[in-house]
């Protein structure tokens, strides 16, 4: 696992990123990627239009993904929580055992040791023209420095993370740190099929993170799909 972002914030903890090539192995890969191909996904829209993705929310017990920060959509498809089946649980507990042995003895200032993962948000982008705009993981939905586990299938996307000011009072800001001496103020990272994106600490309040859309001319193998399956705790 490679540490591709990791600041000591102000409060003594820390903002960390890693990312883990072939993480999963080949023959569990081949399996989930079949998985995947028969789960039913939603679109959605918003103020914007329709989003340029597909998703699918799994919770057992859980509310509608933005219940606690007081989102209006609850009838949207895209955010009903889903019950596990035994496919996705097979694959989360993967994410929980590779926490266990690779992240958790790390023992990073702000991550806590003990998290149980207990929801899954898949996204699907159909093809190099999908995309998630710069945001960070809500706080209020999932806590206080949540950690978040991304398992990637299917063609390789960058993920780019910008520093940003925290502000307590508008947590859905996303206002660029200009002034940020402490490393790199863009970092990008490309996540390869089979490999696993750990983001916790500090970083939803002073990183955000986009997946962009590809522009131009790509080559015909570059026009394929991408699962992710973003693995958080939501039960406390």
């Amino acid at each position: 696992m490679e540490i591709m972002i990791r600041h000591r914030e102000n409060n003594g903890n820390d903002s960390v990123v890693c990312l883990a090539e072939n993480a999963i192995s080949s023959n569990l890969y081949v399996g989930w990627m079949e998985y995947l191909s028969t789960t039913e996904l939603y679109g959605g829209q918003t103020s914007f239009g329709e989003i340029p993705r597909l998703q699918r929310y799994s919770c057992d017990g859980g509310e509608f993904f933005g219940k606690r920060a007081g989102w209006k959509d609850d009838g949207n498809d895209r955010w009903i929580a889903r019950k596990y089946d035994d496919g996705l649980l097979e694959i989360q507990s993967f994410v929980q055992a590779y926490f266990d042995t690779h992240i958790s003895p790390m023992n990073i200032p702000g991550v806590s040791p003990g998290i149980t993962f207990d929801s899954c948000l898949t996204n699907y982008y159909r093809s190099v023209k999908d995309s998630i705009k710069p945001h960070r993981d809500s706080e209020v939905i999932f806590g206080n420095n949540p950690t978040v586990m991304i398992l990637s299938f299917g063609l390789p996307r960058e993920i780019i993370f910008e520093r940003i000011l925290y502000d307590k009072d508008n947590l859905n800001s996303i206002k660029r740190d200009k002034a940020f001496c402490g490393g790199q103020k863009t970092t990008r990272i490309m996540m390869p099929a089979r490999s696993i994106l750990f983001m916790g600490g500090e970083v939803q309040k002073y990183y955000s993170h986009e997946i962009k859309k590809v522009f131009g001319d790509v080559l015909p193998e570059d026009e394929g799909a991408r699962y992710s399956l973003t693995f958080r705790q939501y039960h406390t």
